[in-house]
């Protein structure tokens, strides 16, 4: 999947910057997700939120998991993962990570990493760069932003990874928000 120095880059980013790892169907977001949370130290708790119960821990002692449930019947109760993802603002954290975002989730995950709050999500893109314009439609869906303004806040996930056939392809380091520009700049460590 990739070599011990790049996994050292990898798990160095991920405890002091939020993180997006993207590529498509079945190419180890999820499996590089569980392999990085699991470097995170004992004394941090973190929560994930998830549709498929995906993401696990073998070892970490504070660690919660939420998954969506639907509602059905004559239950009217739904537990969907904007729902998980607010209620995840509330809650006393240290690293918020959210399993595969593809709604109305994105705002309140992008709302988190903005005040600071450790982040990390998979999402379906074609390439690392196109993982912030992927997670900005998504958070416009339910916001009030400006397309601008969404991609001015996405300068706080600082590391995004592509993934291809369960091989890390590009990591892009992203140095913040170009105002004269109006895009994102970003750094290609690797790929």
């Amino acid at each position: 999947m990739l070599d011990r120095e790049l996994a050292e880059i990898l798990i160095q980013r991920f405890r002091t910057g939020s993180t997006l790892i993207c590529g498509g169907n079945s190419s180890g977001k999820t499996t590089l997700l569980n392999a990085l949370k699991e470097t995170l130290p004992d004394d941090m708790a973190i929560l994930v939120a998830q549709q498929a119960d995906e993401l696990t821990t073998k070892r970490h002692p504070d660690m919660m998991f939420m998954h969506s449930l639907p509602g059905s019947g004559e239950s009217q109760v739904n537990y969907d993962l904007k729902n998980i993802s607010i209620a995840g603002l509330t809650m006393d954290v240290d690293f918020f990570i959210i399993g595969e975002v593809k709604g109305d989730e994105a705002l309140y995950l992008l709302n988190a990493a903005y005040t600071g709050q450790l982040c990390a999500a998979t999402i379906h893109a074609p390439a690392a760069n196109k993982a912030t314009d992927k997670l900005v439609d998504y958070a416009m869906y339910s916001s009030r932003y400006s397309r601008d303004e969404l991609m001015k806040m996405m300068e706080c996930f600082t590391t995004t990874v592509f993934m291809e056939h369960y091989k890390v392809k590009q990591v892009f380091i992203n140095r913040g928000w170009d105002a004269k520009r109006k895009e994102l700049v970003y750094e290609r460590v690797f790929g």
